[in-house]
C-alpha cells in the first residue's frame, strides 16, 4: 500500500474539521478526493502533506509512518503537493522555475522526471523557456506547475483543484496527464475537483466528504445510478 490514512482527525484551534477519515491509496491509483465547499478536502491534503497537524489517527507511506514527520521531510519521501492557485515563481522565467525544482528535486540518477521528461510532456511550456511565469496563460501556468510537482522522484501527487479557471479542453487535456503520469510511473494522486465529471473519467476510485466525513466510497461506476450527487 502506498499511502494509508487510518482514522485521521483534524482541524484548526479548536475546531475539528476531519472526523476519523480513513482511505488507503495504491501506487499507479488515482483517487478523487470529492465534496463541496468546506467538506474537509484540502484540510485532508494539508495533513498528508504535513502542512496541518492530525489530532488523532495516523498516516503511512509505505508502511512508514509519516506523522512525526516534517513537510520537507515528506517532500524527500515523494510527497508532492499542487496547491491552488498555481504554484509557480511567478517573477522567474519557465526555464528558471524548471531548473531551481530540478536542482532541489532532481539528485539521484535515476529521477523519474528530469527536466527534459516534463518538457516533453508539455512542449508548449519548451517553446517558452524565456518567458515570465507570470505572463503565461492559466492554462500554460498550470501546466508548470504539474512539471514543478512532478521532477525528480514523486510517489504521491496531491492536486487541489487543477482545473480552476481553465477553458474545459484544457481541463480535460490536463486530467488526462495526470493520469498517463500515475499510471506510466506508478505515481499515486489524491486529486481534489469541483469539475466532477471531469474527476470521474480520470480517476480509479471516488471518496466523497461532507462535514469532514466519508459519505460515500466506491469507483466511477459505483457512483452512477446512486445518491452519490447529493452531496453536490
Amino acid at each position: 500500500m502506498l499511502l494509508s490514512l487510518q482514522n485521521i482527525e483534524a482541524g484548526y484551534g479548536k475546531k475539528k474539521i476531519l472526523n476519523s477519515i480513513s482511505m488507503d491509496i495504491e501506487a499507479g491509483q488515482v483517487v478523487a478526493l470529492l465534496g463541496h465547499n468546506g467538506a474537509g478536502k484540502s484540510t485532508t491534503l494539508k495533513s498528508i502533506m504535513g502542512d496541518l497537524k492530525t489530532t488523532a489517527g495516523s498516516i503511512s507511506l509505505n508502511g512508514k509512518p509519516m506523522d512525526r514527520l516534517s513537510t520537507t521531510q515528506r517532500v524527500k519521501q515523494g510527497v508532492r503537493m499542487l496547491p491552488e492557485g498555481r504554484g509557480v515563481f511567478a517573477d522567474l522565467s519557465v526555464g528558471e522555475n524548471i531548473d531551481v525544482v530540478a536542482a532541489a528535486n532532481c539528485t539521484h540518477a535515476t529521477s523519474l522526471f528530469t527536466r527534459d521528461d516534463v518538457l516533453s510532456i508539455f512542449p508548449v511550456l519548451a517553446e517558452r523557456l524565456e518567458s515570465r511565469s507570470g505572463d503565461l496563460s492559466g492554462g500554460q501556468q498550470q501546466m508548470l506547475a504539474f512539471s514543478l510537482a512532478i521532477l525528480g522522484n514523486p510517489a504521491l501527487l496531491l492536486l487541489d483543484e487543477p482545473s480552476v479557471g481553465l477553458a474545459p479542453n484544457l481541463v480535460e487535456r490536463l486530467l488526462q496527464q495526470v493520469r498517463t503520469v500515475c499510471k506510466e510511473k506508478q505515481v499515486g494522486a489524491i486529486l481534489v475537483e469541483q469539475n466532477v465529471g471531469a474527476a470521474l473519467e480520470v480517476s480509479d476510485y471516488i471518496v466523497v466528504l461532507n462535514a469532514g466525513e466519508i459519505v460515500f466510497r466506491g469507483t466511477p461506476e459505483d457512483a452512477r445510478g446512486t445518491d452519490f450527487w447529493e452531496y453536490f
